[in-house]
């Protein structure tokens, strides 16, 4: 079968793609054209070597000591529709459901299987980006000063 440019004997207007070369060949080329200096690929490497090294401090995450320690949440607790933020399955319909509560101050619940590889890279609660690793301090205020409110509002007549 023939193209139309054929059969009406004109000069296609749209550019032909250049003929596919495979990745193998592309290097190849690179690599006999291209001489390499032997001074470039130390720098080259340490340059590299550097880069590595400080992306790896950065993505610490927590241990499984951390993990295990992490609140349970009892099945009874659970409601129907209540599912993972993560696979949105629903708690419920798992046969054994193995669902933790995070020490951030959402109290964010998800399945273990699913926030385990999170928190294996982050420290922070995938919802509100809080750090895991802290502990959440509860404000109790003072029965003292509401005593002494009370001792004004009175006074003495109280």
């Amino acid at each position: 079968m023939s193209t139309y440019e054929q059969e009406h004997n004109i000069q296609s207007t749209s550019p032909t793609p250049p003929p596919r070369q495979t990745l193998q060949r592309v290097l190849d080329a690179f690599l006999t054209s291209t001489p390499l200096n032997d001074s470039v690929t130390p720098q080259m490497l340490s340059m590299l070597e550097s880069l590595t090294s400080a992306n790896t401090d950065t993505t610490k995450g927590v241990d499984q000591s951390f993990l295990d320690s992490l609140d349970r949440v009892s099945v009874k607790t659970l409601n129907s529709d209540d599912s993972c933020p993560i696979c949105t399955n629903e708690y419920l319909s798992d046969k054994y459901p193995l669902v933790v509560e995070l020490p951030c101050p959402g109290r964010h619940r998800f399945d273990l299987e699913c926030i385990a590889p999170w928190l294996r890279a982050n420290t922070t609660c995938p919802l509100c980006r809080a750090d895991v690793t802290k502990k959440v301090e509860i404000m109790v205020e003072d029965d003292d000063e509401e005593e002494e409110d009370d001792d004004d509002q009175w006074g003495m007549y109280g």
